[in-house]
C-alpha cells in the first residue's frame, strides 16, 4: 500500500466543519483510498495546526513542511485550479496524480477577477499547461472530458496514440445512503408543509437563476405552497467569482415579489447539515446555460442529491442529463424555458408515489453503476504501482513564453534603434533638404549676379568702344592737323630748295658739324 499526500488549496471543515465542492471530492477520495488500505494525508493552504480526523491527518502546504516529500510519501494527488502550479513549482516531485475534473479553461472564460485576458492565461491556461505538463496520472469525469484534454495533450505535444495514464474517474457518492438526522433547517425558514425546490451551491455565470425565478412566479400562481431555498449561492472561497450573480439574484428575486415570500436565501452550511436540506426538498435544481461548460461539467450539486437519494430536476444541456433521463432519475426540461419549468415541477411535485420511484432508482443506480468504492479503482491500481512518465511535452511553454518575452525586448531594442536611426535621418534629411534650398537661393542669387555682370560687361565694353572712338576720332583729328602742317612744311621746304640759300646751307653741311660750321649755320638761318 501507498503513502498518499492530497493537496488542498482551500482550508477544508473551516469554519465550522464546511466544505467547497472540490474540497468534498477531495474528502470523499481521500477516504475512499483508505478504505482500500493507503494511508493518506491532506496538505493544506491557510493550515493553523496538525489535526487528525477519520484516521486522515492533515498538515501544512508549505515546502518546510514537505521538504522530505519524497522520502516520507509515495503519491501526491492534487485537483486541477489556479493552484497546481504552486505542487509543482514549489514541492519537491514525485509520482502525481491531477484530478482534471474542474475544467479551468472553461470556467476561466466564463468568469474572471481583474482583467480577463490574464485571469484566462493564468488562472486557466497556465494551471492546466503545467498540470498536463508535469502530472505522471490524470483523471477526470466522462468521455466528454477525457476527449477534451485528450485534444490539449495533442496540442502541447504529448504522445498519446495509445495513451493508458488518463482514466474515466467520476467523483460519485458511497454505494449506501448515509444517515441523515432530520433538523428540519428549511421547515424552520420557509415554514411547515411547504414544497421545497432545492437551489444547492454557487450561483456561477454558467448557471440560469432567472429561468428559475421566472418559473416559481408562475407556478406559486396555482401552488402558493412551492418555495425555492438558494443555500449558499455566496461561496465564501471564491467570492469575487460569486457576489454579483449572488446579488443580482436577491435583487431579481425582489422584483418579481418572491423574495422572503416564496423565495429564501441561505449561507453555506456544514455537511451534516447539507444532508439534512437535501432530504427535506422535493426536488433539487441545477437549471444552466446551453454552453459547452455544461456538456463538460461535472456538477457536485448532482452528486450530492444522488447522495441522499433527492430526485434531481436538471436542463437537458447538463453532462448528466442523458444518465437522468435513461436512469429515471429525475426531470430533463429545456433550456431557458420558465413555463416548461413551472409545469414539470407541479406535474411532479405532489405525486409521491412518482417522487418515491426517482429517489429508489437513485439507489439503485448509485449501488450498482455509480458509487466512488467502484469509480475509484483506476487510481487505486496506479497508487499500488505509483510511476513517473518518462515522456512529457515535446512543447515547453514555458520557454516559448520566455522566447517570446526575448524576442520582444529584442525587437523593442531594434525598435528603439530604429526610432533612432530614422530620426537621425530626418534630421539628416532636413538638413540637405535646407542645405539644397539655400544653394538653389545662392544658385539664383549668382545667376542674377552674372546677368547683372554681364549687362555690366556690355555696358563697359560699349563705353570702351565708344572711348575709343572718340580717341580715333582725336587721333583722326590730329593726322588731319598733322597732314595739314606736313603740307605747310613741304610748302615752305619747296619755297627753301627753292631759294639762293639753299646752295649755301648743302655747302656748309659738312662745315656744319664743326664747331665754326654749327656756328655759321645757325648765322645763315
Amino acid at each position: 500500500m501507498s503513502k498518499i499526500i492530497f493537496f488542498s488549496y482551500e482550508r477544508m471543515f473551516y469554519p465550522k466543519d464546511m466544505l467547497s465542492g472540490p474540497g468534498a471530492r477531495i474528502w470523499e477520495m481521500a477516504n475512499a483510498l483508505k478504505r482500500r488500505k493507503h494511508k493518506i494525508t491532506i496538505a493544506q493552504m491557510k493550515h493553523e495546526k496538525d489535526f487528525t480526523k477519520n484516521d486522515i491527518k492533515f498538515i501544512s502546504w508549505d515546502p518546510i513542511t514537505l521538504k522530505n516529500i519524497g522520502k516520507e510519501y509515495d503519491v501526491a494527488f492534487i485537483h486541477l485550479s489556479a493552484y497546481s502550479s504552486d505542487y509543482f513549482e514549489k514541492i519537491k516531485k514525485i509520482p502525481t496524480i491531477v484530478d482534471l475534473t474542474t475544467s479551468l479553461t472553461m470556467e476561466s472564460q466564463v468568469h474572471h477577477v481583474g482583467n480577463k485576458d490574464s485571469f484566462f492565461l493564468n488562472d486557466g491556461i497556465l494551471p492546466t499547461y503545467n498540470a498536463l505538463q508535469y502530472g505522471d496520472f490524470f483523471i477526470c469525469a466522462s468521455e466528454a472530458q477525457r476527449n477534451y484534454y485528450v485534444g490539449m495533450m495533442s496540442i502541447i505535444g504529448i504522445k498519446n496514440y495509445n495513451i493508458d495514464n488518463l482514466e474515466i474517474v467520476p467523483y460519485a457518492p458511497k454505494s449506501n445512503k448515509p444517515i441523515i438526522k432530520n433538523k428540519k433547517i428549511l421547515e424552520k425558514i420557509v415554514g411547515k408543509n411547504k414544497k421545497i425546490l432545492l437551489w444547492m451551491g454557487s450561483i456561477f455565470s454558467w448557471y440560469d437563476y432567472k429561468t428559475t425565478l421566472e418559473g416559481l412566479k408562475l407556478i406559486v400562481k396555482k401552488d402558493p405552497n412551492v418555495c425555492l431555498v438558494f443555500v449558499g449561492g455566496y461561496n465564501p472561497y471564491v467570492k469575487e467569482l460569486t457576489k454579483e450573480n449572488y446579488l443580482e439574484c436577491k435583487k431579481y428575486a425582489k422584483k418579481l415579489d418572491l423574495i422572503n415570500k416564496n423565495v429564501f436565501f441561505l449561507d453555506w452550511v456544514v455537511r451534516e447539515d447539507l444532508l439534512s436540506i437535501y432530504n427535506e426538498s422535493k426536488l433539487s435544481l441545477a437549471i444552466s446555460f446551453n454552453k459547452v461548460e455544461s456538456s463538460i461539467t461535472h456538477r457536485t450539486r448532482i452528486i450530492d442529491s444522488f447522495r441522499v437519494r433527492t430526485p434531481i430536476l436538471c436542463t437537458k444541456n447538463d453532462a448528466f442529463a442523458n444518465i437522468i433521463k435513461e436512469n429515471n432519475l429525475g426531470i430533463v426540461i429545456d433550456e431557458k424555458n420558465p413555463e416548461q419549468f413551472s409545469r414539470k415541477v407541479l406535474k411532479f411535485i405532489d405525486k409521491k408515489d412518482q417522487l418515491k420511484r426517482f429517489s429508489e432508482n437513485i439507489d439503485n443506480f448509485v449501488k450498482k453503476k455509480f458509487n466512488i468504492d467502484e469509480t475509484i479503482k483506476p487510481v487505486d491500481k496506479f497508487c499500488k504501482k505509483p510511476i513517473q512518465r518518462e515522456h512529457k511535452s515535446r512543447i515547453d511553454f514555458h520557454d516559448i513564453i520566455e522566447n517570446q518575452k526575448r524576442r520582444i525586448k529584442d525587437l523593442e531594442y531594434t525598435k528603439a534603434d530604429k526610432i533612432a536611426n530614422n530620426n537621425s535621418l530626418q534630421t539628416e534629411i532636413h538638413r540637405i533638404e535646407k542645405l539644397l534650398k539655400d544653394v538653389e537661393i545662392e544658385k539664383n542669387e549668382l545667376l542674377k549676379d552674372v546677368e547683372i555682370e554681364k549687362n555690366e560687361f556690355k555696358i563697359e565694353t560699349i563705353k570702351q568702344v565708344n572711348d575709343l572712338k572718340k580717341i580715333i576720332q582725336e587721333k583722326n583729328k590730329i593726322i588731319e592737323e598733322q597732314t595739314k602742317i606736313l603740307l605747310i612744311q613741304k610748302q615752305i621746304i619747296g619755297q627753301y630748295k627753292s631759294s639762293i640759300v639753299y646752295p649755301f646751307y648743302r655747302i656748309t653741311s659738312t662745315i656744319g658739324k664743326t664747331k665754326l660750321g654749327k656756328l655759321l649755320q645757325k648765322i645763315l638761318k
